[in-house]
C-alpha cells in the first residue's frame, strides 16, 4: 500500500495539531471544573479518555481533506498525539512517569484515532480548499 497522496502528511499534521489545541482546551475547562466541584479521583482518567477521544474526533472531522487511507492517517494521528500529549501533560504536571502504562496510552490513541479517522472519512464532506 503506498502511502502517499497531495495531502496525507498535510492532513496528519494538521490534524495532530488540532487535536493538541483542543485537548488543551477541554483540559483547562476541567481543570475548572476540578476547582469548583468535587469529583472523584477515579473519573478523572475516564474524562481524560473522553477528553482525547473529543479532540482526535473534532480534529480529524475537521482538518481531513483527502478523503482516502483513514484509518493509516488515524493510526499515525492517534500514537503522535497519544505521545505528545502525555509528555506535555506531563512536563506541565511536573513529572514524568515512564511505565508500562504509556505503552497503553499509544496504544489506546492509536486506535481511538483510527476509528475517529475512519469515521470522519467516511460521513465527512470531501472538501476543495
Amino acid at each position: 500500500m503506498k502511502i502517499s497522496g497531495k495531502y496525507f502528511f498535510k492532513d496528519v499534521l494538521k490534524t495532530f495539531f488540532v487535536a493538541l489545541i483542543f485537548s488543551s482546551v477541554f483540559v483547562l475547562g476541567l481543570s475548572l471544573l476540578m476547582a469548583f466541584t468535587p469529583i472523584k479521583e477515579g473519573w478523572v482518567y475516564a474524562i481524560d479518555q473522553i477528553v482525547k477521544v473529543l479532540s482526535l474526533l473534532l480534529s480529524s472531522v475537521l482538518c481531513i481533506k483527502e478523503k482516502s487511507k483513514g484509518v493509516i492517517k488515524g493510526l499515525l494521528i492517534g500514537i503522535f498525539y497519544a505521545l505528545a500529549s502525555f509528555f506535555l501533560f506531563g512536563f506541565v504536571a511536573g513529572g514524568l512517569k515512564i511505565d508500562l502504562s504509556l505503552l497503553a496510552d499509544v496504544g489506546f490513541g492509536g486506535l481511538m484515532g483510527a476509528i475517529c479517522t475512519a469515521i470522519a472519512v467516511s460521513f465527512g464532506k470531501t472538501r476543495t480548499v
